[in-house]
């Protein structure tokens, strides 16, 4: 494992010191403030930065685009959707009670009756990724609240993609059944859950569910970019469950990781990253240095994998370039290509479909659900092969030439395939 440089975290922190850039080089920084600075500049970032170090005074502050509408502006003690960082709570809550920690390899089935669980499951392959289960997204459930009942017939619906324990695949479905297992072995709701086995006895008075929180005003409003245009997200989204949309702030999420890591259930490190419409999260903790980093953002659109890559860069007391202001260029369409990369696909991640077409000299990507097309985005070429919707940002659609396969890039860097379900006759 990595060790913190502990005489380089002033560096980081105020930028005390940075580099100047060469004249054939992009300015480089190793100071989080100056990239972050920088990054909201470009548009690319709304939200807080928090790093707390036993060395120094914590460093926690909010940055607003100048870009985004007033609604969408937060200060140091706004609440974010937290996402896939909650999935970090429950195995909190298993490992601190003996009596379950120790029924981790044990079927589920064996010491309490639930309809909805398949016989070879266990809690560990629940919290590791390994049950079966697909991984959920929205695309999967109707535009309807689900009650904890009628979730556990949703997860009995799934077709498992793997027998049990022999591979991994990254379940929000199992995550789910996870929560709604541990409810029932308590005795409680799952919306009780949290607040009875995390929340309170952490004195982590900013997080809560969505549901417990509706009138919060401290709530920071989710934005993302669709056809170039600013639009909140639908907060229906987050209360689709009665559990798992959790609304937090850094000085809570230190509080949760700092305790949590001294019942040795993470190992050396805290680490987890989450995603929903309108928000990115990350929440990072070194036990052997008792250092955080933590990043909260309520603008969907924000480059994550590339910000986290960046900021541990700069954490651990490297340097990283500053973000540029991106703006990438169109040219003619290539008809063959277009026509080439015209079709049906699926996401193989997490098995959303989409269509690619091409028509009157028109290329766009539609989303299908049920087979019906809707969210229709322009796709432009930047060069053969590689097509982008927005301009401001490098997520692309890429096609190999050569094999036709087609992979899109998201996230600031991380790479997505998609299976051709059907070429339309090209």
């Amino acid at each position: 494992m990595k060790k913190l440089i502990y005489t380089s975290i002033l560096v980081v922190l105020f930028g005390i010191a940075s580099t100047a850039p060469a004249l054939t080089e992009a300015p480089k920084t190793t100071s989080i403030d100056d990239y972050f600075n920088q990054l909201t500049t470009n548009g690319q970032f709304n939200g807080t930065v928090a790093v707390f170090s036993p060395e120094h005074p914590p460093y926690i502050k909010a940055f607003n685009s100048k870009q985004l509408p007033l609604w969408a502006r937060i200060n140091p003690t706004s609440h974010f959707h937290i996402a896939s960082v909650a999935k970090l709570f429950p195995r909190y809550i298993i490992m601190r009670d003996k009596n379950l920690s120790e029924k981790m390899d044990i079927p589920i089935s064996v010491y309490m009756e639930s309809d909805f669980v398949h016989p070879a499951w266990t809690l560990r392959m629940l919290l590791e990724h390994t049950s079966g289960l697909p991984r959920g997204e929205q695309h999967d459930f109707a535009q309807a609240v689900y009650t904890p009942a009628e979730t556990k017939d949703l997860i009995k619906r799934q077709t498992l993609l793997f027998e049990p324990g022999t591979n991994e695949h990254y379940s929000n479905f199992g995550f789910k059944a996870l929560m709604l297992v541990l409810a029932e072995y308590y005795g409680i709701g799952p919306r009780e859950l949290l607040q009875n086995k995390v929340f309170r006895p952490l004195t982590m008075t900013s997080t809560s569910e969505f549901l417990d929180s509706k009138q919060n005003t401290h709530l920071a409003a989710g934005v993302r970019k669709e056809n170039g245009d600013i639009i909140p997200s639908d907060t229906n989204l987050y209360g689709q469950f009665p559990f798992g949309n959790v609304f937090s702030n850094p000085q809570d999420l230190y509080k949760f990781a700092k305790i949590a890591s001294h019942i040795d259930i993470f190992e050396d490190e805290v680490e987890h990253a989450g995603a929903i419409s309108g928000f990115r999260s990350y929440l990072y903790y070194n036990d052997a240095t008792e250092t955080a980093l933590i990043i909260l953002s309520n603008y969907g659109n924000m480059p994550i994998t590339q910000v986290i890559r960046d900021s541990r860069t700069l954490l651990e007391g490297g340097e990283v370039p500053l973000p540029t202001l991106i703006n990438r260029t169109a040219i003619k369409m290539n008809m063959k290509t277009a026509k080439m990369l015209s079709g049906v696909y699926q996401l193989v991640i997490n098995g959303q479909f989409f269509e690619i077409t091409y028509e009157n000299g028109d290329l766009k990507i539609w989303e299908l659900n049920q087979n019906k097309r809707t969210n229709p985005e322009p796709l432009f070429m930047e060069e053969n092969g590689i097509f982008f919707t927005d301009p401001t940002s490098n997520d692309s659609i890429m096609i190999n030439l050569e094999t036709g396969k087609v992979a899109i890039t998201g996230m600031g860097g991380m790479s997505f395939d998609l299976k051709r379900i059907d070429n339309h006759g090209n």
